[in-house]
């Protein structure tokens, strides 16, 4: 499950390949779960289209920091993981 207040803060968030397509992470499906774990604490898990993404990296690292400004979230205790126990398949894709 994915709080609204990420998607929101994460719409702008793009993989390189896909940010002149304006085609954001939340609209890959990129964002697998999010999860608060109390005291400012969040756990975001996503999904990559490929494991040989040569953005992987930046894309982890904007989604951190996103989250990390967020009311709330003690920009410490982000993590932010790459989850291989689900493939990410077109079905994710946004309308």
């Amino acid at each position: 499950m994915v709080p609204r207040w990420a998607l929101d803060a994460l719409s702008d968030v793009y993989d390189p390949c896909c940010q002149e397509k304006g085609i954001s992470v939340v609209d890959m499906g990129l964002v697998r779960a999010v999860h608060e774990n109390g005291g400012g604490h969040v756990r975001v898990e996503l999904l990559l289209t490929s494991g040989w993404c040569p953005f992987a990296a930046r894309v982890l690292t904007d989604v951190r920091d996103r989250i990390a400004a967020q009311p709330g979230v003690d920009p410490a205790a982000v993590e932010v993981e790459v989850v291989w126990d689900e493939a990410w398949t077109t079905d994710r894709l946004s309308p």
